[in-house]
């Protein structure tokens, strides 16, 4: 069973809200990536994992051709108004719908630790690159490393019995993703962590954003949106600063190559 059968129905239903909350505070980490793959003009880039096709914008705007696939309809129709040159589908990490070696460069941003199966994912990355293609891929870090782990996905995490579902965290451990890259057999040639800030001036704001991210609303939908609202209010007192809340995160991208 592929990504799509159990994530397409928790981006689906918030996949708008997303894309006009959320996204816009990833950019740093979609321009590092972009950098960490050395994209250049005239080359072929898939976006795995794309959302709302914001990074395959980014990549054509540096003179590239960008092709996304996500899990999720609505995100796929949303990434076709972002990115109205570049070619999206909707599909699996796992079994992507790509021939061996057609593309220079790739990116999967907090995306492969959302698979049915990681590892197989991560080797699809590498079978979909060129020889020498750079492969840049971002997990959940530490809870010393990101606020909105420590302030929205564990509050929310606690009411729920069991393990979490959309689980970010299986790559968050030192050294996690690293081990995923080599164990689907490419080689790990850079690390990095890109800084993402993000300022709300009330906490309505703040959680019109929050209750939107994948997680956040699979525990919504199973125990309702007051207590998980009621956790993350609590926890998000300790981040205002001067009237605003505010989150720093430190993301972790890991650089590969398959050849």
């Amino acid at each position: 069973m592929g990504s799509s059968h159990t994530q397409a129905g928790i981006w689906n239903s918030t996949a708008h809200e997303r894309a006009g909350t959320v996204t816009r505070h990833l950019v740093p980490v979609w321009q590092a990536m972009l950098d960490a793959v050395r994209l250049m003009p005239g080359m072929q880039h898939l976006d795995a994992g794309c959302g709302s096709g914001e990074t395959s914008a980014l990549a054509m705007a540096r003179g590239a051709s960008s092709c996304g696939l996500d899990c999720s309809e609505a995100m796929i129709d949303l990434a076709r108004r972002t990115a109205p040159g570049a070619a999206f589908a909707l599909g699996d990490l796992e079994r992507l719908p790509y021939p061996d070696a057609c593309f220079d460069a790739i990116t999967a941003c907090n995306s492969v630790h959302f698979a049915a199966d990681p590892q197989a994912a991560v080797r699809e990355l590498g079978r979909v690159a060129r020889p020498a293609a750079r492969i840049a891929i971002t997990s959940v870090g530490t809870r010393a490393d990101l606020d909105i782990r420590r302030v929205v996905f564990e509050p929310a995490f606690t009411l729920f019995d069991g393990p979490p579902p959309a689980n970010p965290f299986i790559l968050s451990e030192p050294g996690a993703l690293e081990a995923m890259i080599t164990g689907a057999g490419l080689s790990v040639v850079s690390n990095l962590k890109v800084l993402s800030e993000t300022r709300w001036g009330d906490f309505e704001a703040a959680w019109a954003a929050w209750r939107t991210i994948g997680p956040v609303n699979a525990v919504m939908q199973k125990v309702g949106e007051d207590p998980v609202r009621e956790a993350i209010k609590q926890a998000a007192a300790a981040t205002i600063e001067d009237g605003e809340y505010v989150l720093r995160d430190w993301w972790h991208v890991a650089v590969a190559t398959a050849g």
